[in-house]
């Protein structure tokens, strides 16, 4: 079976967050920066839950930069 690999799949987490944050910066003020922490929530997840690996890495990814960006703290929903 042949598979095309993205090129994300061989990045960590942080190295994804990293490469988003810096397009994000390159493309935007910090203005902006601000209303995506004004608007923006973490995505909180339960145990009943069930997740595609794609949908697992996009939750994550995005509560990363809210971590980085908005000093979100890890919390749980169970």
């Amino acid at each position: 079976m042949n598979e095309v690999k993205r090129e994300t799949d061989k990045l960590s987490g942080d190295d994804i967050h990293r490469r988003l944050r810096n397009d994000w910066m390159r493309k935007n003020d910090s203005r902006q920066v601000i209303a995506f922490c004004d608007i923006a929530f973490p995505i909180l997840i339960s145990h009943n839950d069930a997740l595609t690996d794609r949908t697992a890495e996009d939750i994550l990814t995005h509560n990363l930069v809210g971590q980085r960006l908005c000093d979100w703290q890890g919390t749980s929903s169970d």
